[in-house]
């Protein structure tokens, strides 16, 4: 993910998949430790960035819908070089999160949760 297009001050660390190289529960006095102690001890996130595979890539703050209802938004998309294969990383609402979960975009594109 790259800071400031995918990830900002806007995302909670655990959502962008980095909380178990970057985030230290043991570790004390660091800015926003009460907030994320309190959200790793009391709560769960209820969305998380993942990666997407789909037939095109797909413009960046495209929505993603599942049965009719938005539930996350591309925040970037790619093609592989070498590969041919398009890429890209959207927060998803949970449950729709899980691998293999077919979704569908603005476009009309299907995505698939990998």
């Amino acid at each position: 993910p790259r800071c400031g297009q995918d990830m900002s001050e806007k995302n909670l660390a655990p959502e962008t998949g980095v909380e178990n190289r970057a985030i230290s529960y043991k570790k004390g006095c660091y800015i926003g430790q009460e907030v994320l102690n309190r959200l790793h001890t009391f709560a769960e996130v209820k969305r998380r960035l993942v990666r997407l595979e789909m037939d095109e890539t797909v413009p960046t703050g495209t929505a993603l819908t599942h049965d009719g209802k938005d539930i996350g938004l591309i925040t970037s998309s790619a093609t592989l070089p070498g590969e041919k294969r398009n890429v890209g990383l959207a927060y998803i609402r949970k449950p729709h999160d899980e691998a293999g979960t077919q979704l569908s975009t603005s476009t009309g594109q299907t995505v698939t949760v990998r």
